[in-house]
């Protein structure tokens, strides 16, 4: 492996790093082996978070790990789009060299192309090393190649030991659940998979959060005595489609709206 694309992996690495702050009652001491989670939320800024610089963001959880771990500060998304950035970050190489670029360089649901299988992800990279590996939520990376149904460019293609619940495409604002900005899901856009098979169409946000964590918790403790990689990958994205009743109105803020945005510049 060329020392540049593991530089590149370390760098993509500036949004995580956890080796005490997580596995703190784990059972195995991580030294030379660290534990990895990998956090990547859409829309999300630098400035967004209290621990880099926000003068008005609540502090939370992510902001302790920060405090009590190691802060990154200079790696960059690729490209303003979701499947080229996100294949830059699995794979640590520039969407030009990974065949992500130009004007259909995001995977729509009906293509028959993906994230190529001749690219070595941070997944793979890590199973050589012993790690186990497994991953949540929104992947965007491709989904079918020959078939309707083959699954040929989905995660566990890639690496991936364990993949719980699943967005294969991503979460779409024609997946809005509350009427706001459609009247009824699409159910061609809007899946919910589990590993590689489909349970939810159209996809149902209202207990999604915790089947992510559930399932991220649960890889946890089954490799809490060995070394393991997890990318947990948020399904929020872009439009303000649903809060929880647990963390509905608690920010200060004010709801996420991205959308207003989107629409502001798509009229003006």
């Amino acid at each position: 492996m060329k020392m540049s694309s593991l530089k590149s992996w370390y760098s993509a690495l500036a949004v995580i790093s956890l080796t005490g702050w997580c596995t703190a009652d784990l059972a195995r001491k991580p030294l030379d082996r660290p534990n990895i989670l990998l956090f990547l939320a859409d829309d999300m800024g630098y400035g967004d978070l209290e621990s880099y610089g926000h003068p008005s963001q609540e502090s939370g959880p992510i902001d302790q790990m920060a405090r009590e771990g190691m802060k990154f500060s200079r790696w960059y998304s690729p490209d303003v789009l979701c499947s080229p950035s996100r294949g830059a970050m699995l794979t640590g190489r520039l969407p030009v060299r990974v065949g992500l670029y130009g004007p259909a360089r995001v995977f729509e649901m009906s293509t028959s192309y993906g994230l190529p299988k001749s690219e070595t992800t941070i997944a793979e990279m890590l199973k050589e090393q012993g790690y186990h590996t497994g991953m949540v939520g929104k992947w965007h990376q491709g989904i079918n190649e020959f078939s309707h149904n083959d699954g040929n460019h989905l995660p566990h293609h890639h690496g991936f030991d364990f993949v719980g619940h699943l967005l294969p495409f991503t979460n779409h604002w024609m997946c809005d659940e509350t009427k706001t900005y459609i009247d009824a899901p699409d159910r061609y856009y809007c899946l919910l998979y589990y590993n590689d098979t489909i349970i939810q169409q159209p996809l149902s946000h209202r207990n999604l959060t915790q089947r992510l964590v559930e399932d991220a918790t649960s890889f946890i403790f089954d490799h809490q005595d060995d070394p393991f990689f997890f990318y947990f990958s948020f399904p929020q994205v872009h439009t303000d489609m649903f809060s929880s009743p647990t963390f509905s109105g608690s920010s200060k803020r004010g709801n996420w709206r991205i959308w207003n945005v989107y629409k502001s510049l798509l009229f003006c």
